[in-house]
């Protein structure tokens, strides 16, 4: 009977956990279904338009935004109540300038027009930045802009004291590609440094709409770039270049890139530091080769250097005669920077011998083997092109016709980058002549670079030298 107890109570037990655990998995797989099923519905216009009186403030601007976005015609008169109503906050009076922009056409233009002449020197601020708004939004693609006198532009301009008003101005400027604005945008320019950005992007516009004020905006631009400090101007001005020379706005990823390498030239170290470590990190920095040109001639010989640094690691082809231009002008800068000129020429041929394809290009690189300041550069790029199987006659052509010790005291470094190239290239008469008569500076280095590198016998290497050499003796006595 006990026994029976036993087994009732077993059954029953593992029927309330298999109940549950049933329970449980219908319970989820019942949610995952509810979840599948659920279809937002998507509010009809005349809910919208009843949502433009809410009290809630997040269905007013939801409203407000959907009304534009589903281009409803006969929500322009209640967004225009929004827009010069006192009980409206400015941020929805600027989201229903949007809509309005978004819904109408051309016939809003000269409405706008007319509402700032009319309010020009009022105080209604609020009035006359919708109006700006509305200009500044407009999708002008199919609008003949020709039939309009956008001049109270210039008056706002020229009078406005408001930071908002004359923003926004620029901003309509810009949209509605209003080149008599142009040499004014000009004058603003330095009025405020909020200012700066907003004028050099309109002036670009313009300059696009009217390809005789190219050369102009070009000067300007260089001159300005020459003593700008701002991180965000600076970038603005490199876009405008890039704009002017291909003709065209950058795409996405090259915005990204001459955001990132104009960054290379920021007042904040970390910044620098920041941007370096992201370049390493780019893949698409390969396939975007004309911001890699373009930057490679900038005026500024910081950026230079610091890009082509990073350039000596990404093995870039396809910018060689960029490369070469920086190791040809490496002394026609001021003498301020020329020693960061240098310095650029020295990665720009190592970033050479690393991608280096033609004769002519490895050529140009052993051309500076008895360069006063890019001679171990050369010597070292030569290393990779041999690494590389590039033109190795060629290379061993200029081996045998160069002499190290004709070389000045102060340019002796450049040993080591020759004694490696000549090991590298198995040339072992040179390794023996060099060991055998050359200056005690050279031949020591050689020494030791042979026992470091286990290149020849140690017997071998001491038959090089007298019995009286002490010196290297104990070179020899410390590798045993």
């Amino acid at each position: 009977m006990l026994k029976l107890k036993y087994i009732i109570f077993a059954v029953l037990g593992f029927l309330a956990v298999f109940g549950f655990f049933n329970f449980y998995e219908f319970q989820k797989t019942t949610s995952q279904d509810n979840e599948k099923e659920i279809v937002w519905i998507e509010k009809p216009s005349f809910m919208l338009l009843k949502d433009l009186k809410s009290q809630n403030p997040v269905l007013r601007r939801e409203a407000i935004v959907k009304l534009g976005e589903k281009r409803v015609k006969n929500a322009v008169k209640p967004l225009f109540e929004i827009l010069f109503s006192a009980s409206y906050p400015l941020y929805e009076k600027q989201l229903a300038a949007k809509s309005i922009a978004m819904i109408s056409g051309e016939e809003i233009i000269s409405l706008c027009l007319k509402i700032l002449t009319h309010y020009k020197d009022n105080s209604s601020k609020e009035v006359i930045l919708s109006m700006l708004s509305i200009l500044k939004n407009l999708e002008i693609k199919d609008l003949n802009l020709a039939e309009y006198d956008f001049s109270i532009l210039s008056t706002i301009l020229s009078s406005a004291g408001s930071n908002d008003i004359i923003l926004t101005t620029i901003e309509a400027v810009e949209n509605l590609k209003y080149v008599k604005a142009f040499y004014q945008l000009e004058k603003i320019y330095n009025r405020n440094l909020l200012y700066k950005v907003s004028v050099l992007k309109a002036m670009t516009r313009l300059v696009l709409t009217e390809p005789q004020l190219e050369n102009w905006f070009e000067k300007f631009l260089s001159k300005i770039i020459a003593v700008e400090t701002h991180d965000e101007v600076k970038k603005t001005i490199r876009e405008a270049l890039f704009t002017l020379i291909f003709d065209r706005y950058a795409d996405k990823k090259e915005k990204v890139l001459i955001g990132l390498i104009s960054d290379l030239t920021s007042s904040s170290f970390k910044t620098v530091l920041e941007t370096e470590l992201k370049m390493k990190e780019l893949n698409f920095i390969k396939t975007e080769k004309d911001i890699i040109k373009f930057f490679l001639k900038d005026s500024d010989p910081v950026l230079v250097n610091r890009l082509t640094g990073i350039l000596a690691d990404k093995k870039i082809t396809g910018i060689s005669k960029e490369l070469i231009d920086v190791i040809k002008n490496r002394l026609s800068g001021p003498k301020e920077t020329r020693d960061i000129a240098i310095d650029s020429a020295k990665k720009a041929l190592l970033t050479l011998g690393k991608t280096a394809i033609s004769q002519e290009e490895v050529s140009f690189i052993l051309s500076y083997f008895q360069d006063y300041y890019l001679g171990d550069s050369a010597l070292e790029a030569t290393l990779f092109l041999y690494e590389r199987g590039r033109e190795i006659d060629l290379i061993e052509k200029k081996l045998a016709s160069y002499q190290i010790s004709s070389l000045p005291h102060n340019q002796k470094n450049q040993f080591f980058s020759y004694f490696k190239l000549l090991i590298e290239s198995k040339n072992k008469d040179k390794i023996e002549k060099i060991l055998r008569y050359s200056e005690p500076y050279i031949r020591y280095n050689a020494l030791n670079i042979c026992l470091n590198e286990n290149i020849l016998g140690k017997e071998e290497i001491k038959s090089y030298f007298k019995n009286k050499d002490t010196l290297a003796a104990k070179i020899i006595e410390h590798y045993e």
